[in-house]
């Protein structure tokens, strides 16, 4: 009995290996997730970038482990984008360009199907419901803070 317990484990530990799982990078990978649902969404870019290069320079490099970080990232970044353009766009009073760059903002974390953007949506409708109330449609932006 004991020697069986053992193989399993050995076994069960050789795959984990086996699978390139890196647990630095994973730790930065759920750190990146808490920073975005806290919406430190700068601080989440930096952990992926750095959990990328960790993974990456493992001797067991696990091109499928780096490329789910990536896809990740790579949807922090489009968001990213957008909240910045709209940002940029509501600045210049753009209004008509502000307002899509918003939307386009919420498609995508609703897209993701995560709760980990639950905070940066809301701010992308915040900001969008500014758009509105900056050009005096406050029952449009009542509205959008629903």
């Amino acid at each position: 009995m004991k020697k069986s317990l053992i193989i399993a484990l050995s076994i069960a530990l050789g795959i984990n290996l086996a699978w390139g799982e890196n647990a630095e990078g994973q730790k930065l990978v759920k750190q990146a997730r808490t920073e975005i649902s806290n919406f430190q969404l700068t601080l989440a870019d930096q952990h992926y970038k750095q959990a990328i290069d960790v993974i990456e320079q493992e001797l067991d490099y696990s091109e499928a482990e780096s490329k789910s970080v990536r896809a990740e990232w790579k949807k922090l970044q489009n968001v990213n984008l957008y909240l910045a353009d709209g940002n940029r766009a509501l600045e210049r009073r753009d209004y008509t360009e502000a307002s899509d760059k918003y939307q386009e903002a919420i498609k995508k974390m609703d897209s993701y199907n995560d709760t980990i953007w639950t905070l940066a949506k809301a701010e992308a409708y915040y900001q969008w419901g500014m758009v509105f109330y900056s050009q005096d449609k406050d029952t449009v932006a009542a509205h959008k803070y629903r």
